[in-house]
């Protein structure tokens, strides 16, 4: 993105808009991150607080998601842009990755000690990202099922992986 700044301002306008129609007493702040030196990649985070943000964060997260979904959608951004966006109500994101880091570290040790394959409960695309961000560095591979809303991942012990390393590997296996 060429124009952080601009970004920044047609994002806050979006979001208040967004808080106007459905008359939410919110309030963003936007920070801008220029990412790592030598990086073309920025960071955005919209940051929510205010006296509503239980009602973006309640279900998961739920409203938060869509008013990142719409908002992102309206700007038109491609995914390159939009993977390096993120939408935050009173830290829940931050608290959510916590959460998904522990939940990957105790199924990777469940498979390591087991031997058998873990299946995670169905999952958003935002968290299927954190939780592969998460299961990345234990080298075992883990696959995405399912379709659409209903998808979830499968972690599978290193036996599994090795076999799993053929050349006929599906797009959706990770390792």
């Amino acid at each position: 993105m060429r124009n952080l700044q601009e970004l920044s301002k047609r994002i806050a306008e979006l979001v208040q808009l967004l808080s106007e129609m459905g008359d939410l007493e919110i309030r963003a702040e936007i920070s801008l991150d220029e990412g790592v030196p030598g990086s073309s990649d920025p960071q955005v985070l919209v940051h929510f607080t205010g006296r509503d943000t239980p009602i973006l964060t309640a279900d998961n997260g739920r409203v938060l998601d869509a008013i990142e979904t719409v908002s992102l959608d309206i700007l038109g951004l491609p995914d390159a842009v939009r993977e390096n966006i993120r939408f935050d109500a009173e830290n829940f994101l931050a608290d959510q990755t916590i959460r998904l880091r522990k939940v990957a570290h105790m199924a990777i040790s469940q498979v390591e000690s087991s031997g058998t394959p873990h299946v995670f409960p169905p999952l958003g695309p935002r968290d299927r990202k954190l939780l592969s961000d998460a299961l990345l560095p234990s080298g075992l591979s883990y696959e995405t099922l399912g379709q659409s809303s209903a998808q979830w991942v499968i972690l599978f012990p290193k036996e599994t992986t090795a076999q799993r390393a053929s050349p006929e590997a599906q797009q959706s296996r990770h390792n």
